[in-house]
């Protein structure tokens, strides 16, 4: 009886136990998700090991709700300018935000929930031969490693090739590069409209928020700055949105802490005026779309940094938009790119992302890595329909590269698996069966000859299909095999072309 009776009670104090228990982990939770959500989806805890939880992510999560912890300093690497300017938009609180028991509350619980080590994806089986196309590697100049941040293919002057320098090289093969234009810092886009010409250069290339990119203008001979101070821009647009017949420029100002997406509207007499459509950063990519059939031009955007997810900008009147997020991710899948197109033939625009970006707090091979196949039911809500594990995916491309009548995808991988799957920086995904999402992976020999980055795809032998040309980036962001930085070293692949061999 004794026995009995002391069973009991122990089973009713560990009953007792386990739902205190529960109640603070649920109460953890709830602490969790209000200060972690307030900004951006709350990643999972299981979305990261351990060690970067508590040796980068908590550290700098700590310093934006004003807790220092581990000795951090968040301004430590930084110029007594940025410094000054981070501080006076108070990004890192002088005073606390948050609780000493809520934030130790929240502390333990990412801890307690977070795994020693994340899954790992199964084997890649890439095929290794690519026989729809033909590598050609180029070679630019005579300088070490490549840097090539920007690929364009224009019908009158070809291959345009900018680079880390400043550089904004016209290739043709069997002929030495021509420089055509040169800006101080890496230059990341270039338009024509007409006889116009338009180069966009991004200032800072890390992560900052001082301001110094600047969007030219060709007048002669003379590069005229049209609009300086812009906060790290990646891309630019230009198209006429309202039909007056006059091209407006989009920007993406990536930023770090902050950012946005702007738009540059000709005045007349030479002048432009500047307008903040919308303060995201890590805006990365627009793309022009009559998404809701009014006749008139919207935007789709992906934002990368913090936020991240996909958005269109309804114009609703000349140059007025409004936003609608149609997809957001966690701020942990590092989204780095994304298409719009009708995948599956409804004749409504369907998105494919890759996200792989994997050079802030958490460098680690990511299980969640990969593209996505996000299919519209007509009405611009949108479903994940296909996901393929790839590390690193960077850009992807997609056409009817076969011409069998459905959407191949091409993808570049800045942050492969470089120990075990180097091959794996390009992957080509051949589409077997369109409607099962079944898709053969590809790589081409020859394929870690470069560190992909960039990718255009276009006509470029003039033949009737479509080709690549892949950009490398061999500057180091990540710890790399030093086999393979001696292999970008000694063969100097600035670009490759793999030309279509269907026609």
């Amino acid at each position: 009886m004794k026995i009995l009776l002391n069973s009991w009670w122990f089973l009713l104090l560990l009953a007792v136990f386990t739902q205190c228990q529960d109640a603070r982990e649920a109460s953890a939770g709830k602490t969790y998700e209000a200060y972690c959500g307030s900004c951006h989806i709350p990643p999972s805890p299981a979305s990261l090991p351990k060690f970067f939880w508590a040796e980068r992510v908590l550290p700098e999560m700590g310093a934006r709700l004003g807790v220092r912890i581990k000795a951090y300093d968040p301004l430590r690497k930084m110029s007594w300018a940025e410094r000054t300017l981070i501080q006076q938009q108070n990004f890192y609180p002088r005073q606390a935000l948050i609780s000493d028991e809520d934030w130790q509350a929240l502390y333990d619980f990412i801890l307690e929930n977070a795994p020693d080590a994340l899954p790992e994806n199964p084997p890649l089986q890439l095929e290794a031969e690519l026989p729809l196309f033909e590598a050609k590697p180029v070679s630019l100049d005579r300088k070490n490693g490549a840097f090539t941040t920007f690929i364009s293919f224009d019908d009158t002057l070809g291959l345009l090739i900018g680079n880390g320098y400043g550089e904004l090289l016209n290739w043709e093969e069997g002929k030495a590069p021509r420089l055509l234009y040169k800006t101080k810092t890496p230059m990341l886009s270039y338009h024509k409209a007409g006889a116009q010409e338009f180069l966009l250069e991004v200032g800072e290339m890390r992560p900052s928020e001082l301001s110094s990119g600047v969007f030219h203008k060709m007048e002669g001979e003379r590069m005229r700055a049209i609009q300086g101070n812009l906060h790290r821009p990646v891309y630019a647009l230009l198209e006429d949105l309202n039909g007056d017949g006059r091209s407006e420029a989009l920007i993406c100002e990536y930023g770090h802490y902050t950012g946005r997406l702007s738009l540059l509207e000709e005045q007349g007499g030479g002048k432009y005026s500047y307008e903040n459509l919308l303060n995201v950063p890590g805006i990365l990519r627009v793309v022009l779309e009559d998404m809701d059939r009014d006749g008139r031009k919207d935007l789709v955007l992906m934002a990368a940094q913090g936020d991240e997810g996909v958005d269109i900008l309804y114009q609703e009147d000349s140059l007025q938009f409004r936003r609608e997020r149609v997809l957001r991710f966690s701020p942990v899948y590092g989204s780095s790119w994304f298409e719009l197109v009708d995948y599956d033939g409804d004749g409504h625009k369907d998105i494919i992302t890759v996200n792989g970006d994997n050079a802030d707090y958490s460098y680690t091979l990511k299980p969640y890595h990969g593209v996505r196949i996000f299919i519209n039911d007509g009405g611009n809500q949108f479903s994940e329909q296909f996901f393929y594990p790839i590390h690193g995916a960077t850009r992807v491309v997609a056409r009817d590269f076969d011409q069998d009548g459905d959407m191949d995808l091409a993808v570049t991988c800045f942050f492969p698996d470089f120990e075990r799957h180097p091959e794996a920086s390009f992957v080509y995904l051949e589409n077997i069966a369109s409607s099962e999402f079944q898709f053969k992976p590809r790589a081409f020999p020859g394929s870690a000859d470069g560190r992909w980055l960039i990718m255009e795809a276009g006509d470029y032998d003039g033949d009737g299909d479509e080709d690549l040309i892949l950009g490398s980036m061999t500057y180091s962001l990540m710890p790399i095999p030093k086999a393979l930085v001696n292999r970008w070293q000694r063969g100097n692949t600035d670009i490759v072309i793999l030309r279509n061999r269907l026609n």
